[in-house]
């Protein structure tokens, strides 16, 4: 993961037009945004409105996103919204805090992309953002822990860089769980890539070496924790 990456974030809204036409149980659409700072100052707000119901999702909620940092959205749509209706939907706004700097993007449609938000003088034109195809992979793990001993920290490292190693949770109480993330280059090799090292409070720590980017559950147990795998994969949704 590059050093400059030290904001992680996973939001979920749902744009509620059209609720009332969506069958009950019908699957929603999924978008996944990401946001770098590239503006060279910390961005104070960042939103996102639905150009069609003129709903606001305030994606920093009063935190401020600094320079070359990257915050990462899941945004869903109701299963029969159409192309066409996703098609330049949303306004993005960012600003510094300066009123009189407020940039807009008013056409972003319903995708997949990573968003550079530009400094002034990076701009092209009126448009304030840079579109990039290749995203950065974001893996997903639902740390479960069913010990009886605390997890003090979980810690990532990714196997072609030993030399950074980042915490990605703290202070996991037995019989309970966190969800954590971590994402990586566009260009990194996502199979195998992470080693994750789980360091409990009584001072023992496990480690497995070969984690890909992937969505997925880890069950600690008394009985995994001194196995040659300290957990027990499973779907992310796992209790």
């Amino acid at each position: 993961m590059k050093k400059t990456i030290a904001l992680l974030l996973t939001l979920m809204m749902v744009f509620t037009c059209a609720a009332a036409l969506a069958e009950e149980n019908a699957a929603p659409q999924t978008a996944y945004y990401q946001f770098r700072n590239l503006t060279g100052d910390s961005i104070a707000v960042l939103t996102l409105t639905d150009n069609k119901t003129g709903e606001v999702l305030d994606l920093l909620d009063g935190e401020l996103l600094g320079d070359d940092l990257i915050i990462y959205l899941t945004l869903n749509a109701e299963e029969n919204e159409t192309k066409e209706d996703l098609e330049h939907r949303y306004t993005l706004t960012f600003s510094n805090g300066d009123e009189e700097k407020v940039y807009k993007f008013e056409t972003l449609s319903f995708e997949n992309v990573l968003i550079d938000l530009l400094a002034a003088d990076a701009m092209t034109g009126a448009t304030p953002i840079k579109f990039n195809t290749k995203m950065y992979q974001v893996g997903n793990y639902k740390i479960i822990n069913k010990t009886d001993k605390v997890i003090e920290s979980v810690a990532v490292t990714e196997n072609a860089d030993p030399s950074t190693t980042t915490i990605i949770a703290t202070l996991i109480e037995p019989g309970t769980s966190c969800v954590a993330d971590y994402a990586i280059d566009p260009e990194s090799e996502a199979h195998h890539a992470l080693t994750i090292q789980f360091n409990f409070a009584d001072g023992t720590e496990y480690s497995f070496a070969t984690l890909s980017i992937e969505e997925a559950s880890m069950t600690l147990t008394p009985d995994t924790i001194t196995g040659a795998t300290p957990f027990t994969f499973g779907s992310i949704d796992a209790e």
